[in-house]
């Protein structure tokens, strides 16, 4: 039986020591005229970072990611509004310091 694509990222939460999460590493191909050796490398980093969050802060970031509101987010994840819009801009600043390195 599929579990719900949100369920997914609920089960995540329900026990910090078991994630059900899956992700999928296959992204979108772009245009060739819209790749530069710049952008590669920019989009590698990111990915890397990505990849060093642990699992409940990827299922936040894939969660805000597919344009959900805080509330839907919330609702998915089992926290009030207010925890997700804090856990957010934790993950934001942990992103931003990992890319510094």
């Amino acid at each position: 039986m599929d579990v719900p694509y949100c369920a997914q990222y609920r089960n995540c939460f329900v026990s910090e020591k078991r994630l059900d999460v899956e992700y999928h590493q296959v992204l979108p191909d772009l245009p060739d005229d819209e790749v530069d050796e710049e952008y590669a490398i920019r989009q590698e980093s990111l990915f890397a970072t990505l990849k060093q969050l642990n699992e409940s802060e990827r299922a936040i970031v894939a969660l805000y990611l597919d344009d959900l509101s805080y509330r839907q987010i919330a609702e998915i994840i089992g926290i009030n509004e207010n925890n997700v819009g804090v856990k957010l801009n934790r993950i934001k600043l942990k992103i931003q310091k990992l890319l510094i390195r």
